[in-house]
């Protein structure tokens, strides 16, 4: 056992002394938001592929060829403040099969100055996104810095994106095993 130049206490006790102050102070003071972790994930088998912390406000987008029409769709989703990932625009350059003609759910229709059509407002909550990708496809996902081509990344899979608590202290203790 150390003993801390000119006392009788561990260095353990003496950083549990002066630790648990500031842990009562977190606890008790008003509830704090947290990040979560957003993480993209083997949805048959749940390995993680992925993750990168988020908070309410982030945004990220999904882009892919469509399987019909041949051309670009671009999805962009919100952390909102429960943590659910929220749809709220998708941009797209033709009509067709499996492609929207009209805003829905209170959403706004607009043809954008390049052509593109535009569905803003959709506010479409989803637990988790199911995503199977493929080469022919072009699957993308961007973050607000990190930009990742599933398609070339993971090839033909079964993808799911979702929000995960995240733990400091399991990441503490993980780090202290590890």
């Amino acid at each position: 056992m150390k003993i801390v130049r000119g006392s009788s206490m561990s260095i353990p006790v003496a950083i549990l002394l002066i630790s648990l102050p500031i842990l009562t102070l977190i606890c008790a003071g008003p509830p704090m938001q947290q990040p979560r972790i957003l993480e993209i994930v083997y949805a048959r088998n749940g390995s993680q592929l992925f993750r990168t912390q988020v908070w309410p406000g982030d945004h990220f987008s999904l882009e892919y060829v469509h399987s019909v029409q041949r051309s670009r769709v671009k999805d962009t989703f919100e952390i909102d403040e429960q943590h659910r990932i929220v749809l709220i625009s998708t941009t797209f350059s033709d009509h067709g099969a499996g492609l929207p003609y009209k805003s829905h759910q209170g959403g706004t229709f607009s043809i954008l100055n390049n052509g593109k059509f535009y569905i803003s407002g959709m506010n479409v909550i989803l637990p988790e996104i199911l995503l199977r990708t493929g080469v022919e496809y072009d699957n993308a996902f961007q973050s607000e810095n990190r930009r990742i081509n599933l398609s070339r990344r993971y090839g033909d899979a079964l993808l799911a994106i979702r929000i995960k608590k995240f733990s400091i202290f399991k990441r503490l203790f993980r780090n202290l095993i590890s």
